[in-house]
This record gives structure tokens, C-alpha cells and sequence, in this order.
């Protein structure tokens, strides 16, 4: 699974660091990554490149994501969206 590395002093924010893991996951630069960024604009977004950026979100983020939301993901704005909710969810189910 490509990993994504950000400084821990940088305090990255959600939308870089969903941005670094885009870039990991898709091996595109990260300054390709606009709102309309999206399975139509990326043959790499396929159903296993969606897999795989859910699998590296979970594991960027450490927590879970529901169903829903990963079928919510349907470009990167609306990814940055759901993981901007699921990091505020005080519920949001965390890997230890």
C-alpha cells in the first residue's frame, strides 16, 4: 500500500494531507488535485483505486469509514468533505 509522508510539525490539514494520500495512491502530483479531480479524469480511479484510497485514508486517518462514506467519495472535493465530517465525528470509529 504507497504511504504518504508528512512532517508532524507541519500540522497538515485535512485537505493535505487527503492530497498526499491522492498523490500516493493515484501517482499523480499532488498540485493535480482539484475539486473535479475524479474517477473521469483519472484511469487509475477504478474500482480497485477506490479501494485502495479508502484503505489509505483508513490507515492516514486511523479509523474506520463507513460504506456510505466511501460512496460518498466521488471526487476528491467530496473526498476532502467526508473526511473533514469523519475527523469531527467524535464517534468516528478510531484504529488503535
Amino acid at each position: 500500500m504507497p504511504t504518504c509522508s508528512i512532517p508532524e510539525h507541519d500540522e497538515p490539514t485535512v485537505e493535505n494531507r487527503v492530497r498526499a494520500v491522492c498523490a500516493a495512491v493515484f501517482h499523480e502530483p499532488p498540485e493535480s488535485f482539484t475539486d473535479a479531480f475524479s474517477p473521469d479524469t483519472c484511469p487509475a480511479w477504478d474500482s480497485l483505486g477506490h479501494i485502495n484510497l479508502i484503505t489509505a485514508l483508513e490507515e492516514e486517518f486511523h479509523l474506520t469509514l463507513t460504506l456510505e462514506q466511501a460512496m460518498d467519495m466521488m471526487n476528491f472535493g467530496l473526498v476532502v468533505l467526508v473526511m473533514k465530517d469523519v475527523v469531527r465525528e467524535p464517534q468516528a470509529k478510531r484504529k488503535e
